[in-house]
């Protein structure tokens, strides 16, 4: 399960440009947040957050397929 929290989407502040990091999930949700840098509103819903995701999403793809592609460990 911590294999979850390795990748993240990250989001830049548009007024500061802090980098936020947000799990594949979370930025998923269409709810803006507070940015912890300088407090302006973060989108998720922007065309570099969703490229972002995509990236990720396609990151897990490959991951989970050189996974299936392992051998099975012996107990």
């Amino acid at each position: 399960m911590a294999m979850l929290y390795q990748v993240a989407v990250r989001m830049c502040c548009a007024e500061c440009g802090e980098a936020v990091a947000l799990g594949l999930a979370w930025a998923r949700r269409p709810v803006a947040f507070l940015c912890p840098g300088c407090g302006a509103t973060l989108a998720p819903g922007t065309v570099e957050v969703r490229r972002e995701i995509l990236r990720v999403e396609e990151e897990w793809l490959r991951l989970w397929e050189d996974l299936q592609r392992q051998p099975p460990r012996e107990p």
